[in-house]
């Protein structure tokens, strides 16, 4: 099997992406549906499957919603 990136990524990017969803439901108040959609439809999510390293451990899980807000939908946090 080929993966994506190196597994030495793999539990860093779980616990920064796990970081954002928190981040996002818990203090910004985005349903989690909402925010999976906006994770999908951003640049980012196609990133971080092609194991760029700058998003799967060079970010903090507020940094991601904040970029990916910014994004999708123009606004800032």
């Amino acid at each position: 099997m080929t993966h994506a990136y190196q597994e030495i990524y793999v539990s860093k990017a779980q616990s920064v992406l796990g970081d954002a969803f928190d981040y996002a439901v818990n203090t910004c108040g985005i349903p989690g549906n909402d925010f999976l959609k906006l994770f999908v439809a951003s640049s980012l999510s196609k990133r971080m499957e092609n194991g760029e390293p700058a998003c799967l451990v060079g970010k903090s899980g507020i940094e991601i919603v904040m970029e990916i807000v910014a994004e999708t939908k123009g606004q800032e946090l």
